[in-house]
């Protein structure tokens, strides 16, 4: 791999890419803190956070040395937390196993919800599952094209990582495990800018 991947991980891209399981072993393997931003987005019953909220806790967190970020959030809290990372990453896998992914997930969740998620968000209900195909449609007509720009313009300022299948995911954690092991404590630090620069 032959990079230092920093104290700031940004990673992004659409529902069932695998962001939140990336998103923890990176964690565990670089000794980070992990936020999801569902976890911040949603209170219990799948009430939203308002925006107002929601973004100040993730423009906080972003502005802090230390983290991994998985998720979304308001298109200005994504850019500054594109800008704040030392390195990103990008999920973008075909639109068709993203779906695959996602529904694997939902049979998962008839056993219980994710961690990441707040008590009583239960993801096994039709009115979920419809919501959540819409959104991922919006998400790679809209959102991957605008990730992909950002992606692009962040390569020349700090590092980016487009992971395109799932052999790419588990030959990159196996990567940074591998070189976390030869060099511990090698991070990389940058200056942050805020929302509303």
């Amino acid at each position: 791999m032959n990079m230092s991947l920093g104290n700031r991980i940004a990673i992004v891209g659409n529902a069932g890419g695998g962001k939140s399981t990336l998103a923890r072993e990176l964690g565990r393997i670089l000794d980070l803190p992990v936020t999801h931003v569902d976890s911040i987005q949603y209170q219990s019953g799948w009430r939203r956070t308002s925006d107002e909220k929601c973004d100040g806790k993730l423009t906080e967190i972003a502005s802090e040395g230390r983290w991994i970020i998985d998720g979304f959030g308001n298109d200005n809290v994504i850019e500054n937390r594109i800008e704040c990372a030392n390195t990103v990453l990008f999920v973008d896998f075909p639109i068709w196993r993203h779906y695959w992914w996602a529904l694997r997930r939902q049979l998962a969740a008839r056993k219980g919800q994710r961690k990441e998620l707040p008590e009583n968000c239960p993801e096994f209900t039709l009115v979920y599952t419809k919501n959540l195909i819409k959104v991922m449609w919006l998400v790679h007509k809209e959102y991957t094209p605008w990730f992909r720009k950002l992606v692009s313009a962040k390569s020349k300022t700090g590092n980016v990582v487009v992971l395109r299948n799932p052999s790419e995911i588990d030959g990159f954690i196996s990567d940074v495990e591998k070189e976390t092991k030869l060099r511990p404590n090698k991070g990389l630090q940058r200056t942050c800018l805020t929302a509303g620069r």
